[in-house]
C-alpha cells in the first residue's frame, strides 16, 4: 500500500508538457531554519528555479497525503505545526501504511527522491 499522492495542477501540467520539474524537500522549512526563515528561503529557492525555466515541486506530507507542489499556505502549515516528523524513505512506508490523516512531515531528500518517481 502507498500513501495517496496529490500532485498540484502546475506540476502535473509541466510533466505532461515535458517541461523540467525540480523536486525540493521540506526539511529546510520544518527542521533546518526557524520560522519564518525556512519558508522565506524555500520561496526564494522556488523563485530561482522558475527564473531558470523549470517548475519547482516542493514535497511534503499533509493530512495523510504526499503532496507534490506545496502552496505557500501549505509551507507555512508545515513550518508552524509543532512536532512535525522528519520522514525519510525508511519511514515513508510505515507512515503510509498507518494512513494517519493528521500526519505532517518534513520530507527528507531520500523521501522526496522516491516521491518524484511515483505517478
Amino acid at each position: 500500500m502507498t500513501a495517496p499522492y496529490v500532485c498540484a495542477d502546475e506540476i502535473a501540467d509541466a510533466i505532461a508538457r515535458g517541461r523540467p520539474v525540480v523536486a525540493l524537500e521540506t526539511t529546510l522549512v520544518t527542521h533546518g531554519l526557524p520560522h519564518p526563515d525556512g519558508v522565506g528561503t524555500a520561496l526564494r529557492l522556488e523563485n530561482e528555479i522558475r527564473q531558470g525555466g523549470a517548475t519547482p515541486a516542493t514535497i511534503g506530507i499533509l493530512r495523510g497525503a504526499v503532496r507534490v507542489g506545496l502552496t505557500h499556505a501549505e509551507l507555512n502549515e508545515l513550518a508552524t505545526t509543532p512536532d512535525v516528523v522528519k520522514v525519510n524513505l525508511r519511514h515513508h512506508v510505515c507512515r503510509a501504511c498507518h494512513g494517519n490523516q493528521s500526519l505532517r512531515d518534513g520530507r527528507h531528500w531520500r523521501g522526496s527522491s522516491r516521491c518524484r518517481h511515483q505517478r
